[in-house]
């Protein structure tokens, strides 16, 4: 029950993840991608890239480095590194152990039983509004298992493509996670700043 718990929590929280500085990410050209064979690439790709850049590039980064904005070969490596590892840590769970698909058919499955239970209890009656409802439940549930099964076995799974951005040769994710952080932090910041010379150069020039 404990993983179920932290399966929807997990969810809840990349939810809440997508549709953070949108005007941003959609400037970054190219754009990422898992690469996977299946309808679910974009969805999935988006889901992996908001949960990498907010709960581990970015504190890593402003951890390790602040707003430094050139960084060296080896400054880029720890980010990477220590990203990379506080991923597993976190959402290791969620994207490599399990699927969307994996997960919804465990979450119907789960909730078809209590309603057919109820059914029986209440009515003994197949044919009842919530016995219908229970059996659509559980025909989703195995549906979704389906989907997930059959792509495992087309070697296109999700936690294989995800190993290969983490560790393989993908520069597309380190960039996109770096393009952002600039653009959130270290050139907001500097506008900022220009914004405040000019204020107090405006105030001594009144002065004078």
């Amino acid at each position: 029950m404990s993983n179920i718990v932290n399966l929807l929590k997990t969810r809840k929280r990349i939810n809440e993840l997508l549709n953070k500085d949108d005007d941003i990410w959609s400037t970054i050209e190219p754009k990422f991608s898992l690469g996977m064979i299946t309808r679910d690439n974009d969805k999935v790709s988006k889901k992996f890239l908001k949960a990498y850049y907010y709960d581990c590039y970015e504190p890593v980064r402003a951890k390790l480095f602040g707003n430094k904005k050139n960084l060296d070969s080896h400054e880029e490596h720890y980010i990477i590194l220590y990203s990379n590892r506080r991923f597993i840590d976190q959402y290791a769970n969620y994207f490599l152990y399990s699927s969307p698909n994996e997960s919804k058919s465990i979450i119907l499955a789960l909730a078809s039983f209590p309603q057919s239970v109820t059914s029986l209890c209440l009515n003994n009656d197949l044919s009842s509004p919530l016995s219908f409802t229970a059996i659509l439940t559980a025909t989703m549930a195995f549906y979704f298992a389906h989907k997930h099964y059959k792509q495992y076995f087309n070697n296109s799974t999700q936690g294989d493509k995800i190993i290969l951005s983490l560790v393989g040769n993908n520069f597309i994710l380190p960039y996109s996670c770096q393009t952002v952080y600039e653009q959130k932090h270290i050139k907001d910041k500097s506008q900022k700043q220009v914004l405040e010379n000019n204020a107090i150069k405006d105030i001594k020039d009144k002065e004078l």
